[in-house]
């Protein structure tokens, strides 16, 4: 019985120190957890203001091991990077402690993104360190970022996504008729493409400065004017590398009105220029249709084997044209495929 009356009060006092106990873990934890999270933020801003300082080595430190598909990282070096953006803001935006939301700024433009983070032996370390630009087309088989100039890589003849840090771009800043380049503002998490909104479509980028950009139009054209004229000066039934071609199936040669067994001559005249444009899926449409006369001398398939004359013309193969901004930023015309013939 002794025993028991000693107890009784122990364990009261046992009970109350558990609640107190309880009470000042409940007082504390939210303050452990913001320490928690803080880390996280920290990381985060820490990459950024690296980036923004062009300490490339630094800025990598706070980068865990990349999960993505393979990208082209020729543009993840400071001579490609632009400090002129501000951080606006660094924050956890939920209950994850593993998303930490940046918003930057440049120029009165701002975009917000989210970082994942995942935890390494280092610490917390960011997942999702780069922006990609994705649907780099044969069309962009060049980049120009930041001034900044390169061949985009390929894997198996496919453009490779353009990994970049983020910040603010100016992408092709010396192609004329672009007035002086196309701004882009990247953050990881901002984008709506693949690659879990880690991407931005060059496409869309670049489709209201090339679209409807009367200089733009006119270079396309002048530059369409100078293939062709340069073109006309083969003697050949199909000039290798141009738009418009007389050449038919078999090895015979078509002029849009006879089919020539053997050609002796050939020789082709600029009679009429094309007049081209973009649209909005950044291929090229035919406004006005070109003409090409084609004359020279040769036998015919069928009918009387005498020499005859060729007299025809044909039209410019616009839809197997491709256009490609160069290294120096400049458009260029290239074909698709081998011409087939355009006479008609």
């Amino acid at each position: 019985m002794r025993l028991l009356r000693w107890a009784r009060p122990r364990r009261w006092s046992i009970l109350a120190e558990a609640v107190l106990a309880a009470s000042v873990a409940l007082v504390f934890w939210p303050i452990l957890a913001i320490g928690g999270e803080a880390e996280q933020v920290e990381v985060v801003t820490a990459y950024l203001e690296a980036l923004r300082e062009g300490d490339v080595e630094r800025a990598e430190t706070f980068t865990a091991a990349e999960r993505v598909k393979e990208a082209d990282r020729s543009w993840l070096t400071p001579e490609a990077m632009s400090a002129d953006w501000e951080i606006e803001s660094v924050a956890l935006k939920s209950a994850s402690t593993i998303t930490v939301h940046a918003a930057i700024t440049s120029g009165g433009t701002r975009v917000e993104g989210a970082f994942r983070l995942e935890t390494t032996e280092d610490g917390p370390r960011i997942a999702n360190p780069y922006l990609y630009l994705v649907n780099v087309r044969p069309m962009f088989a060049a980049l120009e970022v930041n001034g900044f100039r390169d061949q985009v890589e390929t894997e198996e003849d496919v453009t490779l996504p353009v990994a970049l840090y983020p910040g603010s771009y100016l992408l092709f800043e010396s192609a004329d008729g672009l007035g002086g380049g196309v701004p882009l503002l990247a953050v990881p998490g901002a984008g709506t493409a693949w690659y879990d909104g880690d991407s931005t479509d060059l496409d869309t980028i670049m489709t209201d400065p090339v679209f409807g950009s009367e200089a733009v139009e006119a270079q396309i054209n002048a530059d369409l004017a100078a293939w062709l004229d340069e073109c006309a000066t083969s003697g050949e039934l199909a000039p290798e590398g141009c738009p418009f071609s007389a050449a038919y199936e078999y090895g015979l040669a078509y002029d849009g009105r006879e089919e020539f067994a053997s050609v002796e001559s050939v020789a082709w005249t600029v009679e009429a220029y094309p007049h081209i444009r973009f649209n909005r899926q950044l291929l090229l449409e035919t406004v006005d249709q070109g003409w090409i006369a084609l004359s020279g001398n040769g036998t015919l398939q069928f009918g009387s084997r005498d020499e005859a004359a060729l007299d025809g013309h044909c039209g410019v193969g616009v839809g197997n044209m491709q256009p490609v901004i160069g290294e120096d930023g400049a458009f260029t015309l290239e074909l698709r495929s081998e011409q087939g013939n355009t006479s008609v």
